[in-house]
């Protein structure tokens, strides 16, 4: 008769990958193999749901007993690995090629779309503000273009990664209320708001991916709703376990006709060629929405009638964070400096470390006219030497600088504060988007980071958070 600790040695022990979940797919334990396999430590992979490990190109499968049953107890996962080193190889020039055009292409579209913002806030004829408002609108939807291409090219190679972090959830769908509501007013459409009302003040979960679902599935009822309304609602199920979180956004658009709903979640697939022609867009945006629902645990349905307008809704499980222990993150924040530091007569000083002139005359501009002083560098080397002289209240680092990049200077900032005990809040500029990347931002002990292009409301946002004055 083999014991119950045999059992228990021998998982641990074996030297294969083996994962054990509840019903719902939630990890409630794994052996050493598997940590090391996904080079994660068994806490870091407890709570997480197990298709965030799965393959992109997995089938959906629904396990049942025999006998038809549903399974109700723990499920063992058996996860099986092909060492192939062409296949790593390939992945590690596909991760270096895809954070490189990332790079490229996010950094000139920072300067169109950070002058045509500061632009669009100075005494101009409502003629040339209608000219830069088509600007802002076109370089936006390229944005989305380009987010959606390298999205689906991170799904195909399987380097799409999900994080696992606290997420203050008010204050992302407010945050996206913010940025839809003014587009809804100028096309006519009414935009309502509707979060659960027994809503956590936190989740955890992966804030990026959340919300990038939640805006494309917005961008899309406000592209195809002429007149009338969109809506933005959540819920939460209790009936199940673990709880389930649903968002719906719904529209009084043109609808989907239901013979055709079968396409909306097919890569490069719209409804018919007309609606291209008329409306634009890659036909990624949604197959990336159900992608993303589905790595983190959750599935996407929509409902609709040619005509009657349409209903998208999601759910994910509903996880809250474990209070008993410290939850890695990227949005960390650093201790609040003292009065005397913050309020100051001539505002904060901002350190900004920038190589590339466009984006440092749009940061500067933009902090300058909020009432920040600004002292800027270009490489990681000038930024050092300019630290020492100043100590500035925050640092704003830009990641790919000659010479000393991001991450080396803000290492190196941070062992010359081990002896002054201080801790100047460092926010990462990053045109980069993969998950090692955010990593590296926190490992090299920078507080938090923003995604480029950077909006001048997001970069103010961000100054207000650490350096209040």
């Amino acid at each position: 008769m083999i014991t119950g600790a045999q059992l228990q040695k021998l998982f641990i022990n074996m030297k294969t990958a083996l994962i054990i979940t509840d019903h719902s797919g939630l990890i409630q334990s794994a052996n050493d193999f598997a940590g090391k396999m996904l080079n994660l430590e068994e806490g870091d992979l407890k709570g997480r749901h197990i298709h965030a490990l799965l393959t992109p190109r997995q089938k959906e499968i629904t396990l049942k007993k025999i006998s038809g049953d549903e399974v109700s107890g723990p499920i063992m996962w058996l996860l099986n690995v092909v060492d192939n080193e062409n296949k790593t190889s390939q992945e590690g020039d596909t991760n270096t090629f895809l954070a490189a055009m990332t790079h490229e292409i996010r950094t000139p579209m920072n300067g169109i779309i950070g002058m045509t913002d500061l632009a669009l806030e100075e005494d101009i004829s409502p003629v040339l503000k209608e000219y830069l408002n088509i600007i802002h609108l076109s370089a936006d939807s390229l944005m989305r273009v380009i987010n959606d291409i390298l999205d689906f090219s991170k799904m195909e190679s399987g380097n799409l990664s999900i994080e696992h972090i606290p997420i203050p959830i008010h204050s992302l769908l407010e945050n996206i209320v913010k940025l839809f509501i003014p587009q809804a007013k100028a096309k006519g459409v009414d935009f309502k708001y509707n979060p659960a009302s027994d809503l956590p003040e936190v989740i955890m979960g992966d804030p990026i991916r959340i919300g990038q679902v939640i805006q494309n599935l917005l961008n899309n009822a406000l592209k195809f709703t002429p007149n009338g309304f969109i809506e933005l609602s959540s819920h939460i199920d209790k009936k199940k376990s673990p709880h389930r979180l649903f968002f719906s956004i719904s529209d009084s658009g043109i609808g989907i006709p239901k013979e055709k709903q079968h396409l909306l979640f097919q890569s490069f697939t719209q409804v018919d060629a007309s609606t291209t022609r008329k409306y634009g867009g890659t036909g990624l945006g949604l197959a990336i929405c159900a992608y993303l629902t589905s790595r983190m645990g959750g599935q996407i349905d929509v409902k609709s009638a040619a005509g009657k307008g349409s209903r998208f809704r999601f759910f994910l499980p509903l996880l809250l964070p474990d209070e008993s222990k410290e939850e890695p993150r990227i949005h960390k924040n650093s201790p609040p400096k003292s009065d005397a530091d913050v309020f100051l007569p001539l505002g904060p000083l901002i350190l900004l470390l920038e190589d590339n002139r466009i984006n440092q005359l749009l940061a500067v501009r933009t902090m300058e006219k909020a009432g920040y002083r600004v002292i800027t560098a270009e490489n990681g080397n000038e930024g050092i030497r300019e630290y020492k002289k100043h100590k500035p209240d925050l640092i704003l680092m830009d990641i790919q600088m000659p010479e000393k990049d991001g991450y080396e200077t803000a290492m190196e900032i941070r062992d010359l504060e081990k002896e002054t005990q201080e801790n100047t809040p460092i926010i990462a500029l990053t045109a980069l988007a993969l998950h090692e990347d955010m990593k590296k931002i926190t490992d090299a002990g920078m507080n938090d980071f923003l995604g480029k292009p950077v909006s001048p409301i997001d970069l103010k946002q961000m100054l207000h958070k650490y350096c209040k004055h």
